[in-house]
């Protein structure tokens, strides 16, 4: 039944993340809740398909307090395929130099803040910046992504940097963890 084989896939990926992933995880959560208990943010970014994690974070009742979504609504609503703000300006928008540190601009950081950021290679541009400006302002980085999609690729940036070369907290190996599921 190919249900059963879809959970059985999918237990998979996770057993794998737990057996080498589990002292990262627990690094990272270290992070993030310190940064809480200094009544600082954990700031959450991602673009495309990232930001599905980081709409999760929005308090409401019965969630966890001291996370901060970043959404950036170019990079957010990409649902067109053709028209006004359709595929085509959401992939030139993630790949442009400089638009993460203007994202950057919108709000107010601490050094004891800490950015919890999801890209599924690490490559593009506006992940970078964000990334680097987070550092730039002495918060800690943890990046959720995955390692073997981003081995070979070139990152598209000038200044050849690629989050995975950064002190990332959590990376996991799974290479597309959802797909495919299915024989």
């Amino acid at each position: 039944m190919l249900a059963k084989q879809w959970l059985k896939n999918a237990m998979d990926v996770m057993n794998t993340i737990e057996s080498s992933q589990m002292e990262n995880i627990q690094k990272a959560a270290l992070v993030m809740a310190d940064t809480i208990e200094k009544k600082r943010w954990v700031h959450t970014f991602g673009c495309g398909h990232a930001t599905l994690p980081i709409e999760e974070m929005y308090p409401r009742i019965g969630g966890f307090v001291g996370f901060h979504p970043m959404i950036e609504l170019p990079l957010t609503f990409f649902t067109n395929v053709v028209g006004g703000m359709s595929v085509q300006q959401f992939v030139f928008l993630e790949r442009v130099e400089g638009y993460g540190n203007e994202i950057m601009k919108g709000w107010n950081f601490d050094k004891n803040d800490c950015i919890w950021m999801f890209s599924h290679t690490g490559i593009n541009a506006v992940n970078i910046d964000v990334a680097l400006e987070a550092r730039s302002k002495g918060m800690k980085v943890i990046v959720y992504g995955s390692a073997a999609e981003a081995e070979g690729k070139r990152p598209g940036t000038v200044a050849a940097k690629r989050c995975l070369n950064w002190q990332i907290l959590w990376w996991t190996p799974v290479s597309r963890p959802m797909m495919p599921l299915c024989p």
